[in-house]
């Protein structure tokens, strides 16, 4: 594909992408061994090879200006296209050998000729142009075989003839004034009658060859037979006998041709027809838009996470939005102010289509920190980036009239299978055969694993936070269909359309379909992974995988360039034939026949297809049959155990697998997926089979709530990698393996609510220093032995209440000090807090003590507690509070305090409460608000108090002020009690 452009920075992005791809993938796969070695070792056997067959072919460019060079010598002082420099040319471009016969009839006419011609021809053009015989060298020889039927093939399309040359000869002149006598003395034969001159190209007066060569080539009637006699200077042949191996592989390819009407940017602006500027225009926006939110990702992602392989991959999206811009700048080169408005309202709409796909995720809750930057980066940073390099390499005014300069590998590429090639019909089968497989064997079970996983989809803020499986959500369904279809599409199209005549259909609906094909395979699949949160899925690193997203999404570009450059191509044939045909009015009707010129030329001038370039009916039947043939293998291949020949994975724990004992087995549709999450909440499991999470080593977040669970085995989750989240809520554990959650090292969340554990064992937290909440509610904990919590120097949240707590040893929370924001301790059985408990806890916010059994609060308790918002001690048994319990000095930030339920019958509270004071709980206390309201210096100006309810959260009133509304936990919380959680919920929260 990178060879429908000639643009050398996209094949080097494409290629050094692809390639290094695929090396990092063996490198991670396998590691830096045999296989990376060998993998090495391919490449440079490859480059060697490619490196030298495009030296080969370029080596033509040294010799073109050498030959410059020698023509300039020898033309020093010649005014250019004076008769000096030869005849005038002469063209026929329908010139034939007579009566249309076979090779073998043209050759055995040659050999006849053959000593006549040099005797009644050459040697009197000899003796009369050099009578000495010593400075014009002249050589004759027959055609052989082997180039003639080469030459029919590559260029007349085996009109036999066509061929011009079955009996040649050459002179070789030192200076163009033994040229001009040479040329004398044809005009001489011709004025005698023994010659006829039919056509002349002289090339030092009309310009040179593409590799530079310069000759003048003569056709002559001589007996009824076309001969071919070429007069070359010597200092030019000495050069082209150097380069002999290089023209043979040139001409050996057909690139030894004249040049033709070079096309232009401003050309390929013009070719096409308003609708389908129009079009390409609309196509080239879509893929650009998609590049560039693809590439972003990868970018963001590898940049982020520091991961290369994901980093460069980007590069690919310069390709699309440079495309793009080109076609704006070259459209409307002649208007700059026109040219620069559209541009800006291009690059603008690209930006919101980021932003409109990127925005939503930014109101997902878990979009914080690095997420967020991430997110924030793929909307602000890199769109400008991109854009503004899109922007400054755009073609101006003057470029655009520049010729594209293509090199001969694109030339052969372009006259063989480009748009308006010779085989383009088989490059479109292979390509396309290629496409079928790929996105068949990629995307359909991938897809079906998708169904299946996801019957129903929610919208992306729910994402992690809600399961729709059975109910709610859309059918995720017609999105497999959509691809299925477009997989029967490819598979049918080519043929349909290239067993068509008429140039349009047969060659650029080709192309159009083509490229729609490529914007479904690649946006559907892409989007849907994506906006459901299967970014390993949506963003694939495995060499097939990256291939089948980044292939349609490339060769769109590509076949918008292709459609551009046939167009163009065909309007300058069409034009120089027009101009032919208007200097050889009068000619007979067979020379005027279509066979008489190439395939190319025909289809512009005509607008159809030769009958041996379009596929014949019985090979279009064919292609259908095996690409049909290969989808329906892949479906029933690859799709047998799940959606659509599966309507719903069996057993109870679906999507992932359990056995007859509702033991979970493994999650292998997950697996496939590379999910993020992983829903076994509510199936009734009652253990899990060590191993179960095999494949599933990239989840993040893993949902076992809801089930019979009793206990877990060692090392059940020591196969996730970077776990973010594990919930176990709802269940009947009653004991853990002390190193259960050992190698988890990145895990964000673990939540144990409701199940029916006695005890932690030493050791169960250890190595979790990312660990930012850990929920232990409603257990049957009865201790907490010391250092359990000394590993957790991450923590923000840690929840315990509603257990059955008795004492609190000594440092128990120490470790927790650096970052410890939020502490639930109520619902328990503690009768007593050890002094200095919470001293080294100096960024708490939040401290629930509510409804416990604590009668006495050891002196000055909460002085570590300097940043503390919230202190609930409610419904406890506290009779006395001492002075300095709460302290101006130590508690300056303190807000909200709970004394609700307590038999106080003694308070010294003078200078206890600083003017941050929001709200004081007093109800069942014995103290009354005005009682604290008389009294100078205990109520701060404008502290509200309340004696006639509580805040009745279940987390009491610690959670207050923490900027989150509690209200979506629980609605209490968003209630006059709670102070409408202190202001933290919309109004669309409120109860």
């Amino acid at each position: 594909s990178t060879f429908e452009t000639s643009n050398r920075t996209m094949i080097i992005i494409v290629l050094v992408s692809i390639v290094g791809q695929y090396g990092l993938e063996i490198h991670e796969e396998r590691g830096a061994g045999t296989e990376l070695a060998c993998y090495g070792a391919f490449l440079l056997v490859m480059g060697g090879v490619v490196l030298h067959a495009v030296r080969s072919l370029e080596e033509a460019e040294a010799y073109k200006k050498a030959f410059g060079v020698a023509f300039a010598k020898c033309a020093e002082g010649i005014v250019p296209d004076s008769d000096r420099l030869g005849p005038r040319p002469l063209s026929n471009p329908y010139l034939v050998q007579a009566d249309n016969a076979s090779v073998d009839f043209y050759m055995a006419e040659a050999a006849r000729l053959y000593e006549a011609f040099q005797r009644d021809v050459l040697d009197v053009l000899s003796d009369a142009a050099d009578p000495t015989g010593e400075v014009i060298t002249v050589l004759s020889n027959l055609k052989q075989r082997e180039r003639v039927e080469q030459k029919m093939r590559l260029d007349y399309n085996g009109v036999a003839a066509k061929v011009k040359d079955y009996l040649r000869a050459t002179f070789v002149v030192t200076s163009f004034e033994e040229l001009r006598r040479v040329w004398a003395a044809v005009e001489q034969l011709t004025t005698q009658g023994k010659l006829d001159v039919l056509s002349i190209k002289n090339r030092f007066r009309a310009g040179p060859t593409s590799m530079g060569y310069r000759d003048i080539n003569l056709n002559v009637g001589y007996a009824g037979h076309v001969c071919e006699i070429q007069i070359q200077l010597a200092a030019m042949l000495e050069i082209k006998q150097d380069m002999h191996a290089v023209y043979n592989l040139l001409r050996s390819l057909d690139l030894d041709k004249d040049v033709e009407e070079e096309i232009t940017l401003a050309d390929l602006a013009a070719a096409c027809s308003p609708a389908t500027r129009v079009a390409l225009g609309v196509l080239r926006f879509c893929i650009a838009a998609m590049a560039s939110l693809i590439s972003g990702c990868y970018v963001v992602f590898g940049v982020v996470n520091d991961t290369g392989e994901l980093r460069w991959l980007g590069a690919v999206a310069l390709l699309a939005l440079r495309d793009l811009i080109r076609q704006i700048a070259t459209t409307y080169a002649a208007a700059p102010r026109l040219k620069r408005t559209i541009i800006v309202m291009v690059v603008v709409m690209v930006w919101l289509v980021q932003g409109l796909v990127v925005g939503p995720m930014l109101a997902h809750p878990r979009a914080k920190g690095t997420v967020l930057l991430t997110l924030l980066s793929l909307i602000f940073v890199w769109p400008p980036l991109m854009i503004a390099y899109a922007w400054t390499t755009a073609p101006s005014a003057d470029e655009a009239r520049l010729p594209i300069k293509h090199s001969r590998i694109a030339l052969l590429y372009h006259k063989f299978f480009g748009l308006n090639g010779k085989y383009f019909a088989l490059k479109v089968q292979v390509s396309q055969m290629m496409s079928v497989v790929l996105q068949a064997w990629t995307k359909l079970p991938l897809l079906g694993a998708f169904v299946s996983v996801h019957p129903r989809l929610g919208p992306v803020s729910d994402i992690g936070y809600v399961e729709y499986y059975d109910k709610g959500g859309s059918p995720s369904a017609p999105i497999f269909w959509t691809i299925l279809a477009a997989l029967i599409v490819n598979a049918i199209y080519p043929m349909v359309l290239l067993v068509q005549r008429d140039a349009f259909w047969n060659r650029r609906a080709v192309a159009v379909v083509d490229g729609m094909l490529d914007l479904i395979f690649g946006q559907v699949f892409f989007f849907t992974m994506l906006l459901n949160g299967m970014f390993s899925a949506a963003l694939p690193t495995t060499p097939i995988a990256m291939l089948s997203l980044f292939y349609p999404t490339i060769h769109v570009v590509f076949c918008a360039c292709a459609i551009e450059e046939a167009a163009a191509d065909l309007k300058a044939r069409k034009r120089r034939r027009e101009s032919a045909t208007a200097r050889k009015r009068g000619e007979s009707s067979f020379s005027r026949s279509e066979s008489m010129v190439s395939s190319r030329t025909s289809m512009a001038v005509t607008g159809r297809v030769r009958k041996t370039d379009a596929l014949p009916l019985w090979k279009g039947l064919r292609f259908g049959a095996v690409a049909l043939g290969a989808v329906a293998v892949a479906l029933f291949a690859l799709c047998h155990d799940r959606y659509p020949l599966l309507a719903a994975i069996p057993g109870p724990c679906a999507p992932c697998i359990c056995n007859d004992a509702r033991v979970l087995t493994g999650c292998p549709y997950h697996a496939e997926l590379k999910e993020s999450f992983l829903w076994i909440g509510e199936r009734g499991v009652t253990a899990v089979e060590k191993g179960a999470f095999k494949g599933n080593e990239g989840a993040g977040f893993i949902h076992l709530y809801g089930n019979e669970l009793e206990t877990l085995p060692a090392g059940v989750f020591d196969d996730l990698q970077s776990p973010f989240s594990i919930v176990l809520d709802h269940n009947r554990l009653t004991e853990l393996p002390p190193d259960l959650f050992n190698k988890l090292g990145s895990l964000l969340l673990l939540s144990l609510d409701y199940n029916r554990l006695t005890e932690v064992p030493p050791g169960l937290f250890d190595n979790l220093g990312s660990l930012l909440a850990l929920f232990l509610n409603h257990n049957n904990i009865t201790v907490l032995t010391p250092g359990l919590f000394d590993d957790l120097q991450s923590m923000f949240t840690l929840i315990l209440n509603n257990n059955n707590i008795t004492n609190l040893s000594p440092g128990l929370f120490d470790e927790l000090g650096g970052s410890l924001q939020f502490l639930f301790l109520g619902h328990n059985n503690v009768a007593e807090l050890p002094a200095g408990v919470f001293d080294r806890l100096k960024h708490l916010e939040g401290l629930a003590l509510n409804d416990n059994r604590i009668d006495t609060l050891p002196p000055e308790i909460f002085r570590g507690l300097k940043r503390a918002v919230a202190i609930d001690i409610s419904s406890n048994n506290i009779s006395r509070i001492d002075a300095g319990t709460f302290a101006v000095r130590t508690n300056p930030n303190l807000a909200y305090v709970s004394l609700a339920h307590n038999a106080i019958r003694s308070a010294e509270l003078e200078g206890s409460f600083s003017n941050a004071l929001e709200h004081l709980w007093l109800t069942g206390s014995n103290l009354t608000c005005a009682e604290l309201a008389g009294a100078e210096g205990l109520l701060p100006r404008g502290a509200d108090c309340t004696q006639e309810v509580a805040c009745g959260g279940m987390w009491g009133v610690a959670p207050l002020g923490n900027g989150i509304c509690d209200a979506v936990f629980d609605s209490q919380y968003d209630t006059q009690e709670c102070l409408w959680d202190a202001g933290d919920c919309e109004d669309t929260h409120r109860t």
